[in-house]
């Protein structure tokens, strides 16, 4: 599966990692995945990375990426104040993220989200001690591989 995720209780830090070619269904399994933590609460930051995508899968089109939001809008209603912040590095997945961006700016909500091109500008942005966020990269790496 291209795209896993891994949370920090600790330090209310959730990281959502895609690579490689995803799917329309490996976004969705992300956002239930997300939105179905128990643990997740209103001071979470959120890291979602598309750094290592290759491409999206034929199945990524409008329609299909309209229901995906549809998941995450209960999340952003559930968690109005949460920082989420995209990593976004190519033309498609910059696109992919500004659609995002825009469905959920149309919320009532306090809660920030930008898209940026580098790591290190989000997780700066974000918040959190880069090496939280590093361990957090290292560990989501090495479960995304099993």
């Amino acid at each position: 599966m291209p795209g896993c995720n891994i949370f920090s209780r600790e330090h209310q830090m959730l990281l959502i990692h895609f690579f490689g070619t995803v799917s329309a269904s490996d976004l969705e399994r992300q956002a239930i995945s997300v939105f179905s933590n128990p643990d997740f609460s209103e001071s979470t930051k959120e890291l979602l990375s598309f750094a290592e995508v290759e491409a999206f899968a034929e199945d990524v089109d409008i329609k299909r990426f309209a229901e995906i939001v549809k998941i995450n809008k209960g999340h952003v209603e559930r968690f109005p104040d949460i920082k989420i912040a995209i990593i976004a590095t190519d033309p498609s997945t910059i696109s992919l993220a500004r659609i995002y961006k825009e469905h959920v700016d149309t919320h009532d909500r306090k809660g920030e989200m930008e898209i940026f091109t580098s790591r290190h500008e989000a997780v700066t942005w974000l918040g959190g001690k880069a090496d939280q966020w590093d361990l957090l990269l290292d560990r989501v790496s090495k479960m995304c591989e099993l």
